[in-house]
C-alpha cells in the first residue's frame, strides 16, 4: 500500500512539473507573438506618418510669406524688378518719403518663367513688409507675354518707417506654380522720423536695356551680341549737392564689358536731381541663364559737408539666345508626269543654343492633287539636323507650285513660321502605243542571218582563184609529163 502511494505521488509530481513546463512554454510563445504583433502595428502606423511628413514638404496652397517648400519639378514664380517709381496721387514723382506719408508705388516686373497665356487678372501681388501698410492685392496691367513683363501698382501705401525694403509676394492664379517674391530698397524712404541731415542719398531709380540686333525683343539682350545698359540715378532726401559720384558694376559670370570700364565717373549731382549713365555689355554666346543679375554700387561725397554717401542694389537684364534655325536644302523633281507621284524633301538644322519646340510641317500650293498634308516633328535639340518628306501629285499638266511651311515655338514660347517654295513642270504621260495599231505580227519576215553579201563575194572570188590555180598546176604537170614521153621516144629512134 505504501509502495503504491509513493508511486502515485511520484506520478503526480511528474504531471505537475510537465504542466508547469507547458505553461511556461505557452507564456514565452505568447510574449514573442505579442512582440511581433506590436512590431507589425508600429510599422503600419509609421507609414502614414512618413507620408504625412512627406506631404508637409509639398506646395499645398503656398504660405503667404513666400517661403514655400517646393517639390522638385514644380515650377516657381521668378519675378525680377526691372524698374520702379514712387508717385503721389496725381502721378507726380516723389523723391522723399517720410514716416506716415502715403504714396503710390509702381513696379515693372520681368519673369522669364511666366506662362504664355498669363492674364492680368491672374496675377496676385501682396505687400509683405511691416514697414509698409497696404490692404489687398496690387493692380496688375500691361502684361507683355513676348517680353515676359507686367506692371504692378499699389495705391495709397503708408510708409511706417524703420525699414525701406519693399517686399511683394507674387503668385499666378490657376497655373500651378509656387509663389515667388521680389524685394527692393526704396531710396526715397527716410528710415528716421525726420531727415536731420543735409546730405542726400542716391539710388538707382530704374534701368533700360537696348540692342541694335534686328528681331530682338524690347528690353532684352541677345547672347553673343553687344547691348547698352542705361541706369537712371536719383539724388534724394537732402539739400546738399554731391561730388565725385562713381557708379560701379559687378557683372555675373558669362557677361563682360564690350568696351569701357566697369566704373563710371559721373562727377557732380545737384540735390533732388536725376541723371543717367550707360555701359556697353556683352553677354557671352553660351549664356543660357535667362536673366543676368548685375550688382550696382554708388558712392559720392557731400559737396559742403564732405560726408560719404553710398548705396547698392541689383538690376536684372533678360538675356535670350539668338535663334539660328535654318532651312538648308530642298529636293524636288524638275519634271513630273501627270498621274505620277513625286518626292519632295526639305532639310533643316538648329544651329542655336536653345531647342526649337513643337515643330510641325505642312505642304500647300497650286495644281497639287493631294494638298494639306501635315506632319508633327516634335522638338529639335540645339545642334541637330533633320528633314521632312512629302509625296506630291499634279492635278493637271502645266506647272505645279508648292510651299512647305514650318511652324514652331522658340525658347520663349513665341510661335514662328518659315516657308520654302518649289515648282516643277508637269507633262502628259507619254502614249507608248502610238503607230502600233496596224502592226500585224503574222507578216513579219524572219530576220536574215549569216554573212553579208560583200563577204560572200570575197569568198567566191577566193574560191575561183584557188580553183584556177589548181587547174593551171594540173595542166602544167600534164604538159611536163607529155614532154618527157616524147624525149624518151626520140632516144629510142
Amino acid at each position: 500500500m505504501n509502495k503504491r502511494m509513493k508511486t502515485l505521488g511520484r506520478l503526480l509530481a511528474a504531471v505537475t512539473s510537465l504542466a508547469i513546463l507547458l505553461s511556461m512554454t505557452a507564456f514565452a510563445e505568447g510574449k514573442e507573438s505579442s512582440k511581433e504583433s506590436s512590431s507589425t502595428s508600429t510599422t503600419e502606423t509609421t507609414k502614414p506618418g512618413e507620408e504625412a511628413d512627406s506631404g508637409e514638404g509639398g506646395t499645398g496652397g503656398g504660405d503667404t510669406n513666400g517661403n514655400n517648400n517646393v517639390d522638385e519639378g514644380v515650377k516657381a514664380v521668378t519675378p525680377h524688378l526691372m524698374a520702379y517709381a514712387v508717385t503721389n496721387a496725381a502721378g507726380g514723382e516723389v523723391t522723399k518719403v517720410e514716416k506716415g506719408d502715403r504714396v503710390n508705388i509702381v513696379l515693372t516686373i520681368v519673369d522669364s518663367e511666366a506662362p504664355q497665356d498669363l492674364k492680368a487678372s491672374q496675377i496676385a501681388a501682396r505687400v509683405n513688409n511691416a514697414a509698409f501698410t497696404y490692404t489687398g492685392l496690387g493692380e496688375a496691367s500691361n502684361v507683355d507675354t513676348d517680353a515676359h513683363t507686367y506692371t504692378l501698382l499699389f495705391r495709397d501705401v503708408i510708409y511706417n518707417g524703420g525699414d525701406n525694403n519693399f517686399t511683394v509676394d507674387i503668385s499666378y492664379i490657376g497655373h500651378g506654380m509656387a509663389q515667388g517674391n521680389v524685394s527692393h530698397a526704396m531710396g526715397q524712404c527716410v528710415t528716421t522720423t525726420k531727415d536731420n541731415s543735409r546730405t542726400p542719398s542716391i539710388l538707382v531709380r530704374g534701368n533700360k536695356i537696348a540692342t541694335s540686333v534686328q528681331g530682338a525683343a524690347a528690353g532684352t539682350a541677345l547672347a553673343g551680341n553687344e547691348c547698352t545698359l542705361t541706369l537712371d540715378l536719383l539724388s534724394t532726401s537732402g539739400d546738399e549737392a554731391l561730388t565725385d559720384l562713381l557708379v560701379t558694376l559687378a557683372l555675373p559670370e558669362g557677361v563682360t564689358l564690350a568696351s569701357g570700364n566697369s566704373t563710371a565717373y559721373i562727377g557732380s549731382m545737384a540735390a533732388g536731381s536725376s541723371t543717367s549713365v550707360s555701359f556697353q555689355l556683352l553677354p557671352g554666346a553660351n549664356f543660357t541663364g535667362g536673366v543676368a543679375t548685375i550688382g550696382v554700387s554708388l558712392s559720392a561725397v557731400g559737396k559742403d559737408t564732405g560726408a560719404a554717401v553710398s548705396s547698392s542694389t541689383n538690376v536684372t537684364v533678360p538675356v535670350m539666345q539668338p535663334e539660328r534655325f535654318e532651312l538648308t536644302n530642298l529636293e524636288a523633281p524638275e519634271t513630273l508626269y501627270l498621274g505620277e507621284e513625286g518626292y519632295v524633301s526639305l532639310t533643316f538644322v538648329n544651329k542655336g543654343k536653345s531647342s526649337i519646340n513643337n515643330l510641325s510641317a505642312e505642304i500647300s500650293g497650286e495644281n497639287i492633287a493631294n494638298p494639306g498634308q501635315s506632319q508633327y516633328l516634335g522638338n529639335i535639340a540645339a545642334g541637330t539636323e533633320n528633314s521632312v518628306d512629302f509625296n506630291v501629285q499634279a492635278s493637271n499638266a502645266g506647272t505645279l507650285k508648292g510651299t512647305i511651311t514650318l511652324s514652331y515655338e522658340d525658347d520663349q514660347g513665341n510661335v514662328k513660321t518659315m516657308t520654302k517654295d518649289f515648282s516643277c513642270d508637269v507633262q502628259e504621260m507619254p502614249n507608248y502605243n502610238d503607230g502600233m495599231d496596224d502592226f500585224d505580227p503574222g507578216i513579219v519576215e524572219p530576220e536574215k542571218t549569216g554573212l553579208p553579201i560583200w563577204a560572200k563575194a570575197l569568198i567566191g572570188v577566193a574560191v575561183v582563184a584557188v580553183i584556177a590555180g589548181v587547174v593551171v598546176f594540173i595542166r602544167k604537170k600534164r604538159k611536163e609529163k607529155a614532154l618527157g614521153t616524147l624525149e624518151d621516144e626520140d632516144e629510142d629512134i
